[in-house]
């Protein structure tokens, strides 16, 4: 007699246990809510997040404390600046998404980390 039952597809990835194989990657898809709630519809069983690069976060440090923290003033120009409390890093940007897509999805969420110094990977990888 032919079995029409559902197949068990469960697996691990990552340490974690997982009702299919089906992981969307690292795309541009993760960067926008309705989206992933989406691909959770279509089944899939883990979200992978878009890339956060380690390059990107220190080049954005720099310009918060150059434009932002220490800016050299010329007449009206601190009037045109936006002040440091209205800027969102990308390193808040990534950790906010993060959140909100654990708040919203029932599957496991999995950032992503391209770090290119030790201390990067470990303060980073904290953060997260």
């Amino acid at each position: 007699m032919l079995d029409l039952s559902t197949p068990d597809l469960s697996t691990t990835y990552l340490g974690l246990r997982l009702k299919n194989p089906l992981v969307p990657s690292a795309s541009p898809l993760s960067r926008d809510l309705d989206a992933v709630l989406h691909l959770e519809d279509a089944g899939a069983a883990a979200i992978v997040m878009h890339s956060l690069f380690e390059e990107e976060v220190i080049n954005d440090e720099q310009m918060i404390d150059r434009f932002l923290v220490h800016p050299v003033h010329f007449g009206e120009s601190p009037g045109h600046l936006p002040g440091l409390d209205a800027y969102q890093s990308k390193l808040d940007g990534y950790l906010e998404q993060i959140q909100r897509l654990k708040s919203r999805l029932a599957i496991p969420v999995i950032a992503s980390l391209n770090g290119t110094s030790p201390s990067g990977w470990l303060e980073l990888g904290r953060e997260m």
